[in-house]
């Protein structure tokens, strides 16, 4: 079986991590499996990956979809693609409506299944006819595509509306992430962060959607509370500068840690004491589901879907509205509790989104669609 994934990037985000995750698992003898992106430069964190992997990957030459005049060189393009490539039995994409071209192109060359993934709950541009363009696409997209997937609801019913559509998790290593004493003494010490010290961690991309300046907002007014805290913050993004500005206004850099773009993930997670996401909207956030794969308490938004509150017990959900004072009360509520981060991270690995139980149900699911089609 032929499956041709499709993402827009090749840098590595959540969307790549999730699919490294299945790629690690999936079965290469059943399904032989390749890799389509947009041309975006300096991107190349997933590229590399899957060139470790030995997994084919193809890039649509110029094409960013970020100018105008590149959604008139896409088709083409795309055509002239699956003409050198030869015939998929699957095209899964993992990408918005803006990519509905190539959903068109795949009817046109007869694959048989073609699956739109729906990862997010809004537009990530602020250019309003970009969203304009992306709402008209919505409707040829749907009607190209064989099945529409999400990785939760509100990210479904954002792309396909009242359609129907499967939900298949954003699954993780849990076993990577499972909590471990030794190692979280061990990189304390290298970000210089002493034992009795509460920390909040974060780690993501510096983009308006993660919400950064209210989130170091938050943690101003809780150092009143505990001068002791922490706040440690892994990623790069086009907001870095005014975040690190902000932090400076506020005099309040002894207490907060950039590490910038890190690989060690799973090992940070074991320094913190919680994890703290004021997102203003996610589709259904990996690092969340990390985080609670490593035991830890987190704290996030209420326009993040409750299907990531999976440690409910140990979570806090919080409305955006609410004033700083309810999320500091929720951090220092966490920071006087004793948690056993073995038992919540045990969760997780009975969970949907351990990768060792999700891989069996997206490997039956493109076998049950193989045997739909043949039967067309």
């Amino acid at each position: 079986m032929r499956i041709l994934y499709f993402v827009d990037t090749l840098g590595l985000g959540g969307i790549q991590t999730i699919l490294q995750n299945y790629f690690e698992r999936i079965d290469r003898d059943k399904f032989e499996i390749e890799v389509l992106s947009l041309d975006i430069p300096d991107e190349t964190g997933f590229e590399l990956w899957l060139n470790e992997k030995s997994i084919p990957v193809h890039k649509i030459p110029g094409i960013t979809l970020k100018k105008i005049r590149d959604f008139s060189r896409y088709p083409a393009l795309i055509k002239q693609f699956f003409h050198e490539h030869g015939d998929f039995d699957i095209l899964h994409m993992h990408a918005s409506s803006k990519n509905a071209q190539l959903m068109f192109n795949a009817a046109k060359q007869n694959i048989p299944i073609r699956i739109i993934h729906s990862h997010n709950t809004h537009y990530q541009t602020s250019s309003q006819i970009q969203k304009v363009i992306g709402d008209i696409l919505k409707f040829p997209m749907k009607k190209y595509a064989t099945d529409l997937w999400a990785c939760s609801t509100i990210a479904g019913e954002w792309l396909f509306g009242d359609d129907n559509f499967t939900i298949i998790p954003n699954a993780i290593d849990a076993g990577k992430f499972e909590y471990d004493e030794q190692l979280r003494n061990s990189v304390r010490e290298s970000l210089n962060i002493s034992d009795i010290d509460f920390v909040i961690g974060n780690i993501g991309r510096f983009v308006n959607q993660k919400n950064h300046f209210r989130m170091i907002s938050v943690f101003n007014d809780l150092l009143k509370y505990i001068p002791n805290a922490k706040l440690v913050l892994a990623g790069t993004g086009d907001l870095e500068y005014k975040i690190k500005q902000q932090v400076i206004e506020l005099g309040i850099e002894r207490n907060v840690n950039f590490l910038g773009y890190r690989t060690d993930n799973h090992a940070l997670y074991q320094a913190f004491d919680v994890y703290c996401m004021p997102s203003f909207y996610e589709g259904l956030p990996v690092a969340l589901v990390e985080a609670q794969a490593s035991g830890l308490p987190i704290v996030f938004s209420n326009t993040i879907t409750e299907e990531i509150n999976i440690s409910k017990k140990q979570n806090i959900q919080l409305s955006l509205e609410k004033d700083n004072k309810e999320w500091v009360e929720a951090l220092i509520e966490i920071s006087n509790r004793q948690i056993n981060r073995k038992i919540n991270g045990e969760l997780i690995q009975k969970s949907i989104f351990n990768i060792e139980n999700a891989i069996g149900l997206l490997e039956n699911k493109y076998q049950e669609l193989i045997v739909r089609e043949s039967f067309r």
